[in-house]
């Protein structure tokens, strides 16, 4: 006998949805981690080595590069060469483009914490990662640590040039005079004068004008002493595919 079911009770028995049930790779352990193999991995491991070579050198070039303990000041220049007495100029009214503005030998200026905090960061803020570890700081900490160099409580400035020999900067090193030429490479063709600052065991060469920073490096001599800072970003980041 075939058993048939009324409508009425087709409705009145229960049903329930279908439910699917989804279990994620990583819920069911299949999901592990690969490790980089092939020529990712030789890649990385390159740039890794790379790297470390260029810490390495950077390092050794800041260990010779000696600490300015004081500046040999002689404070002769009073007025420059376009009339203007230098007593009278500060912070930024130093550097101004006029060649005129040169000053001629090293020199103390007024110039205001903020202008010399100011300038050191956004010097800072144009280097290279490899740059602020052979420094010892970075664009958060430089501000901090580099500070104007000074004579009676005033700050250091000097003039510069690019191609010819300059105006020097006296510097104590070791307890001895040595005098370094301010020819420094690139100098922008309408910036004259420079900021001088240190953290006790580097020192730099900064144009407030266009914030390109120099490291004086004593051990190269005083005609050449001055690298510029080239600030190639890209040497930091990895650029290849797949690393």
């Amino acid at each position: 006998m075939v058993q048939t079911l009324s409508c009425q009770a087709l409705a009145d028995k229960p049903t329930s949805p279908p439910t699917l049930k989804y279990q994620s790779p990583a819920m069911a352990g299949e999901w592990k981690r690969t490790p980089l193999q092939g020529n990712a991995e030789f890649r990385r491991d390159k740039e890794r080595e790379r790297l470390e070579e260029e810490i390495a050198r950077l390092r050794a070039l800041a260990a010779r590069s000696g600490i300015a303990e004081s500046v040999a000041f002689k404070g002769r220049v009073q007025v420059l060469a376009d009339g203007t007495k230098l007593d009278r100029l500060k912070d930024r009214e130093l550097f101004a483009d006029s060649p005129r503005r040169l000053i001629p030998e090293t020199a103390t200026a007024d110039l205001t914490q903020g202008f010399v905090k100011d300038n050191v960061l956004k010097a800072f803020a144009k280097m290279d990662c490899l740059e602020f570890t052979a420094l010892g700081a970075n664009y958060y900490t430089a501000p901090d640590f580099y500070h104007s160099l000074t004579y009676g409580g005033r700050n250091i400035v000097v003039g510069a040039k690019s191609l010819e020999a300059g105006p020097t900067l006296g510097l104590i090193i070791g307890g001895h005079l040595r005098n370094f030429d301010m020819t420094l490479p690139g100098l922008n063709a309408l910036s004259h004068n420079v900021l001088i600052v240190t953290d006790g065991r580097h020192v730099l060469a900064i144009d407030p004008r266009t914030h390109d920073a120099w490291w004086l490096r004593a051990s190269a001599g005083p005609y050449k002493a001055w690298e510029k800072l080239l600030h190639k970003k890209t040497i930091c980041v990895q650029t290849k595919n797949g690393v």
